[in-house]
């Protein structure tokens, strides 16, 4: 067993971790829980102790030790093999996330190459003041204030020439094996060897896959959010550090807003003390906390929602799969999903028909001769129904 407090007294050699962790324990429930660590995994042991119970744990470096990637992406000094990178990607396009940026409740993307990232890497790893801790004053706030996409410059270059105000960029979702189909950088452990959702995007004809490599300076970080499908997930990391926060099923909702979304980051003062927003927030429990070392593979099990970010520079590899121990799961996620799809579809539906009514009843009170450039206009003179057709 690995202790939570005992986990995160050695998560960071900077206070700011320690202090984080106490600002959550005030505000939020008491109980501090624990996450099973072994040293290695048996297929057996694996589908007893945590497959069927659904349960996480955290594994040893000894289950990917003879992974190429770890071997070959990684530098002496432990960090990323920049020349090996630039070397055999750096003219692929990868995706990229701006973590400063939000949009319909995650991050924004952009595309670069992978040289154009890692010298956007490399010059954030050049320009960070010494001593630089991941985290201010909570674990998502980063150096340079967030912006929504519309006020935000999407370019790759004005991204890059932005490094002095440390922007926040993670290379993420990137699917390395349908790049790189006959790779041998890693292979899948044997206990997460049975994955029916990866196997049947590998027969089909849609060329897609749940297979992911992550690469990004320290504090990138992902929102808060359970797996697509409510699979399953792995996670190793071939270099750096990360830090979990995972709440079992059930936990997320105490952190819905009035209107049943979710906070991009629960760590967030606005999430634990504006109770007018986050009505439930006064009965959330403390995360289980796992500061996960490079070597070492997260199992996150079904419908656990989680928060990750970077204390290092970090490279990991990613699977989300499911088999027949989680099928009720994949199952129950799916219908969930149809039934939010139907309700907002409803949604939309009625606001058109009431924009159209409204734009009928003020027909004879606007001048329609006014021209209209944003959805702002289209509401100054009355033109609901358009206003519809944007949000459709």
């Amino acid at each position: 067993m690995q202790n939570v407090l005992s986990t995160c007294k050695t998560l960071l050699s900077c206070s700011d971790g320690l202090k984080e962790f106490e600002v959550l324990r005030s505000q939020y429930g008491t109980q501090e829980r624990e996450v099973t660590f072994v040293d290695d995994l048996t297929e057996t042991e694996y589908f007893d102790r945590f497959l069927l119970p659904n349960k996480a744990c955290l594994v040893g470096e000894k289950l990917t030790r003879e992974w190429l990637a770890r071997k070959d992406w990684v530098a002496d000094d432990g960090g990323p093999n920049w020349e090996h990178l630039r070397e055999h990607y750096g003219n692929v396009k990868v995706p990229v996330a701006d973590c400063q940026r939000e949009q319909y409740g995650s991050h924004v993307k952009i595309e670069m190459t992978m040289a154009e990232y890692l010298d956007y890497w490399q010059e954030d790893i050049r320009t960070r003041p010494n001593g630089d801790c991941a985290t201010t004053t909570t674990a998502m706030e980063t150096a340079a204030p967030r912006a929504t996409a519309a006020t935000a410059d999407p370019t790759n270059a004005d991204l890059i020439a932005k490094v002095g105000k440390r922007r926040i960029l993670y290379l993420k979702d990137w699917h390395f094996c349908r790049a790189f189909k006959d790779s041998p950088v890693y292979q899948v452990p044997t206990p997460f060897s049975s994955d029916w959702l990866n196997e049947y995007w590998d027969a089909s004809d849609a060329g897609d896959d749940y297979r992911f490599v992550y690469m990004g300076p320290k504090g990138t970080w992902t929102p808060f959010h359970a797996d697509v499908f409510r699979s399953y997930s792995w996670s190793t990391n071939v270099c750096g550090r990360k830090r979990w926060f995972l709440f079992p099923p059930g936990e997320e909702d105490a952190f819905r807003d009035r209107f049943g979304a979710f906070p991009l980051d629960v760590t967030s003062v606005d999430v634990a003390q504006d109770r007018n927003r986050f009505p439930a927030a006064g009965s959330a429990q403390l995360p289980i906390v796992v500061i996960q070392e490079a070597g070492q593979t997260i199992f996150v099990p079904s419908g656990w929602h989680h928060q990750v970010e970077n204390l290092e520079d970090t490279i990991s590899i990613n699977h989300n799969w499911g088999n027949a121990c989680n099928i009720g799961y994949l199952w129950t996620g799916l219908k969930d999903d149809l039934k939010q799809v139907l309700y907002y579809t409803l949604a939309i539906k009625v606001l058109r028909t009431a924009l159209s009514l409204l734009q009928a009843l003020s027909f004879y009170f606007v001048d329609w001769s006014l021209p209209c450039t944003s959805i702002g206009d289209y509401a100054s003179i009355g033109d609901y129904a358009s206003i519809g057709d944007y949000a459709s």
